[in-house]
Parts: C-alpha cells; sequence; structure tokens
C-alpha cells in the first residue's frame, strides 16, 4: 500500500515503535507523535515523585543522575551523582605527567595518546618523575603499559572518590526521608 500523497510525495504515515507511537518521515527520520512529545512512558516498577519548590531552588540544578529523600511521596532534598569530587590531592608526579602530555580523553574522560610519537614523549615526560614505576627485570616499562598504568590508576582513585561521596549524600539524605535513585528532571524525579 503505497502512502503518496498529490505531487508524488509521500506523506506522513503514524507507525508503532515498542509502543510509543511516533510518524515517519521520508529520509527515516522519526518525530514523535503529535501530543506526545515529551510524554513518559509509565513502567509498572517506575515510580515518579514531585519535587518541592523549596527542593528546587535550593538543590536543583537541571536534569540528571541523583540521589533523593522522600518525604509523605514528595522529594524533599537532592543530591546529584556527578557532584562527585573528580580531583586527587595527592596523585603521584608520574601520573599528573601522563595526564598533561595526553593527546586526547576516551569515552570515560581517561588519557589516550593517538600515534607513537605522543605516547614516546608522554612515556619520556612519565619516566623523569621521581615517583615513576620502574620494573624488576628490565630498564623501564613501554609507553603503552605506563599509559595502562595511569588509566587503571586514575580510575581508582575516581571510584574511591565517588564512593566517598555516595556515603556522604545517602548518610545526609536519611537524616531526612527515604533514599531513593534515579533520575532528575523538570520538577519531577523518576526512581
Amino acid at each position: 500500500m503505497d502512502r503518496r500523497g498529490p505531487g508524488g510525495r509521500r506523506g506522513r504515515a503514524a507507525i508503532a515503535i515498542r509502543g510509543l507511537i511516533t510518524t515517519s518521515r521520508p529520509g527515516g527520520f522519526t518525530d514523535p507523535a503529535p501530543g506526545m512529545a515529551g510524554t513518559i512512558i509509565r513502567r509498572p516498577n517506575m515510580r515518579v515523585y514531585q519535587i518541592t519548590h523549596e527542593c528546587l531552588i535550593r538543590d536543583y540544578h537541571g536534569a540528571g543522575r541523583a540521589w533523593a529523600a522522600v518525604a509523605d511521596g514528595v522529594v524533599v532534598a537532592l543530591r546529584y551523582m556527578g557532584d562527585s569530587p573528580g580531583c586527587w590531592a595527592d596523585k603521584p608526579a608520574w601520573v599528573a605527567a601522563v595526564e598533561q602530555h595526553a593527546t586526547g580523553l576516551d569515552a570515560g574522560l581517561l588519557p589516550t595518546c593517538r600515534g607513537s610519537k605522543a605516547l614516546a614523549a608522554m612515556a619520556e615526560a612519565a619516566a623523569a618523575c621521581d615517583d615513576c614505576p620502574k620494573p624488576s627485570r628490565r630498564p623501564r616499562y613501554r609507553p603503552t603499559e605506563l599509559l595502562s598504568m595511569a588509566r587503571a590508576a586514575l580510575t581508582a582513585a575516581h571510584g574511591a572518590a565517588f564512593s566517598k561521596h555516595r556515603e556522604r549524600c545517602r548518610t545526609e539524605l536519611q537524616a531526612i526521608g527515604e533514599v531513593v535513585s534515579g533520575m532528575c528532571s523538570c520538577g519531577e524525579f523518576v526512581a
């Protein structure tokens, strides 16, 4: 069944994709159907809480993953997961050198080096530091090994900082109400 309109152009045909009604456009793009834009499809185990005005003024700073204190069915306090301190106070100098000489960041915001010259320069800068690790059976680590070790150290440090942040936030929120994890969005909290 061809749905061509006047002049031979295809019109918008409504289709259903996994329960969400959308309209298809030529070129393969899909738009929400009229009246469906911004509609949350509620699942049986999803809970949506309203955020109080005081909490919006005091704690809310945009959409994001967060913990919430819920009292009487409304959110009374928020703490964002992304507010975890990302700095490492006692970072070894060789790890800082790897970060400084990296040519980019990957999806996890960890340092990367593109190209053998950049990798060699990064390894040289890290090896010049007094606290750079030395292998037991050879004079130095390969540049890729130094980069991998620095990335592992940064990942462990960020994990430890996030654990402390999570415990501090959840302890604060437990004093106010029931703690739930979820997503903050425009005056609502979805858990």
